[in-house]
């Protein structure tokens, strides 16, 4: 079965609905996602300690290095779509 929704769209669905027919209570949900927001600087201090440690990183080495990353990640990107357009044919769905 195929839906033409992506999936975080549809779990929002589903969420709502359990919450419609009651099947989830939003103050459990509201504890979750405040414990959370609590500790959420802890996913962003590994990359400040290592900007701090490297802070080069910050000019033009920094720079390059990005562009390169974006450049690589186009030409991958674009070299797997161009394979998957040649190998699938143009009739199925």
């Amino acid at each position: 079965m195929r839906l033409p929704l992506p999936a975080a769209v549809l779990g929002l669905g589903v969420l709502l609905a359990a919450f419609a027919l009651k099947l989830v209570n939003p103050d459990r949900l509201r504890l979750g996602s405040a414990f959370l927001l609590r500790h959420l600087l802890l996913f962003f201090i590994p990359p400040m300690l290592i900007l701090r440690a490297h802070a080069d990183m910050l000019g033009w080495l920094g720079i390059k290095l990005l562009a390169v990353i974006v450049i690589g990640t186009v030409a991958v990107m674009s070299a797997t779509g161009l394979v998957v357009r040649l190998m699938v044919p143009d009739d199925q769905p």
